[in-house]
């Protein structure tokens, strides 16, 4: 997890000569780094703010209507994501391996925004089913998140989620 925190302070200077002082860098290229390293850290937080949400959910600590508002909102802000970042391919604003990373990034998205919709189900309908199929999803996102940013992707996120101690 140290690591995580140190790749997360780390992101901003990504890139970058030094990391400090001045750029020498086109403003398109560091507008481009700029953008790839929110969209990561945006990708990340909404991965572990899911986690957190299915957690609380989980022992009791929001209620169903609670969690339905904020997976709701969760789901609808993610939705919005993938189309956001098509507009960079489309007015080609991105180019080569560039493109490939964006849909990549357009990929995990969708993935999040599936890794919600099947923890919705559970908690709309209680049925223990979409615990598994939600730990699957959240399994692919976390390694398509994690091959995004470099970390290690063989950690099993989904291992303890959805189950109470």
């Amino acid at each position: 997890m140290k690591k995580i925190y140190f790749l997360l302070l780390l992101f901003p200077f990504l890139g970058t000569k030094s990391g400090f002082g001045q750029n020498t860098q086109e403003p398109e290229t560091i507008c481009l780094q700029v953008l790839a390293n929110v969209s990561g850290h945006d990708l990340y937080t909404s991965f572990v703010h899911l986690g957190s949400l299915a957690d609380a959910y989980m022992y009791k600590a929001y209620t169903q209507n609670f969690a339905l508002k904020l997976l709701n909102e969760y789901i609808d802000y993610i939705s919005l994501m993938p189309g956001e970042l098509q507009k960079l391919i489309d007015n080609k604003l991105v180019t080569g391996n560039d493109v490939l990373f964006v849909k990549l990034q357009i990929n995990a998205y969708f993935q999040l925004k599936n890794e919600a919709g099947e923890f919705k189900k559970y908690v709309e309908t209680g049925e223990s089913k979409y615990v598994e199929s939600y730990e699957n999803a959240r399994r692919l996102a976390w390694k398509n998140i994690a091959d995004i940013l470099g970390l290690p992707s063989d950690v099993d996120p989904g291992k303890d989620s959805g189950k109470k101690k």
